[in-house]
């Protein structure tokens, strides 16, 4: 059933995709923030597809971005996380889906 023009410019009805969507990008740029300040390097010059050791991360810097999360966001993250996501952009994915409440 198609939306009719109020429902569509009524933030109400948005879609999930797009919250989704806007939601996903806000924590990718939270997560870029923090990764800027930790290595001190300008936030444009980072890449959501760049793995975070390319981007000059190292154990002990990963460690320190994991407690920085936990602690501003109230998660229970451990550094392993950056084995199954060692990009900004496939971490900023899994923290929507898996943790969405802690960003909102």
């Amino acid at each position: 059933m198609a939306r009719s023009q109020s429902e569509s410019a009524d933030p109400k009805h948005e879609g999930r995709a797009g919250d989704l969507d806007d939601l996903s990008g806000k924590v990718l740029a939270l997560l870029i923030g923090e990764a800027s300040r930790l290595i001190g390097r300008a936030a444009e010059d980072f890449d959501e597809q760049a793995e975070l050791i390319d981007l000059g991360f190292d154990s002990i810097e990963l460690e320190l971005l994991t407690a920085k999360l936990n602690e501003r966001f109230g998660l229970r993250l451990t550094p392993t996380i950056y084995f199954l996501h060692p990009t900004l952009g496939g971490l900023a994915a899994h923290l929507v889906a898996e943790h969405r409440e802690a960003f909102v």
